[in-house]
């Protein structure tokens, strides 16, 4: 099998998914880098022409253009990504993401991305390369096919360069391992590391699944201590009905207040004790029951 030649790693595709990186800026500072370069005229006059010429192609663009290129690519990026992720859904909300598979996208969304790909492809036809381990691999030349004159615009690099890395993307083992997080607060795009094949619930990223996990075992303590406060309550309900006069007066003869007194340890309060006196009465009758 042939691989792709991609000198990146993933890093920047994440950061751009994730909008901690702007491709707007990137592409500023590549063009006025290359003008500068440019600008510099050299010592030996033959390659003055040339200078002259690359000035003029990588003149930048007014900031705007820029700032707008950068919205766009990552709108569209965030779109197609999201589109090749849900083909690994099935209709029960389970996945499988080694099952992605263009032909599992919806035909609409099939027909725009395929398009948008094919297009580019048909462009920038892929050059094969021999390794000295014997491996081929190919390697791609990066020839625009959206814009419509000679000088490329900051939304024509934009889409090239999107192109350019989704084909990447869907040629490397990111294309299984890419997921998003389930938290709708989140949504942060992230790497499994060792992806399983079938994945039967929603799926978190380290950070929310570990508030998940802490959130879990905080309201199972919860439901620990407030079972255990629900069998003192019936217990101080029953010893209620046993207590004499005086201590009866020192509660201010409240029922729920003896009882609020029973729980305090867990930090529940007489409103506490109100809202669950159905099922107070309920167990202290069971407690009673069970004594004959």
């Amino acid at each position: 099998m042939m691989k792709v030649l991609w000198r990146e790693d993933g890093d920047k595709f994440l950061t751009y998914l994730n909008g901690t990186r702007n491709f707007g800026r990137d592409l500023k500072f590549s063009v006025t880098a290359q003008y500068q370069f440019a600008l510099e005229r050299p010592e030996n006059p033959a390659n003055q022409d040339w200078c002259d010429v690359a000035a003029a192609v990588f003149k930048p663009a007014p900031d705007a253009d820029y700032i707008e290129a950068g919205e766009q690519f990552t709108v569209n990026l965030r779109r197609y990504v999201n589109q090749w992720i849900s083909t690994g859904f099935n209709p029960d909300g389970s996945e499988e993401p080694f099952k992605r598979d263009l032909n599992r996208m919806a035909l609409g969304n099939h027909q725009d991305l395929g398009a948008f790909l094919n297009r580019w492809l048909d462009a920038n036809h892929a050059r094969s390369i021999l390794f000295s381990t014997g491996e081929i691999r190919q390697s791609y030349t990066w020839r625009s096919c959206f814009r419509t004159e000679d000088k490329k615009t900051p939304v024509v690099e934009a889409n090239d360069e999107l192109a350019r890395q989704l084909i990447i993307f869907l040629q490397s083992p990111l294309r299984c391992k890419l997921s998003q997080c389930s938290n709708q607060g989140c949504r942060t795009y992230y790497v499994r590391t060792k992806p399983r094949a079938y994945y039967k619930r929603a799926t978190f990223c380290a950070k929310c699944r570990s508030s998940a996990t802490a959130r879990r075992r905080m309201e199972e303590k919860r439901g620990a201590d407030r079972n255990s406060a629900l069998a003192e309550a019936a217990l101080a309900l029953n010893a209620w009905h046993e207590i004499d006069d005086g201590t009866r007066m020192e509660h201010g003869y409240d029922e729920r207040a003896y009882i609020a007194t029973a729980v305090a340890g867990f930090g529940w309060k007489r409103t506490w004790v109100s809202r669950n006196m159905t099922e107070i009465e309920r167990l202290a009758e069971g407690i009673n029951n069970a004594k004959g």
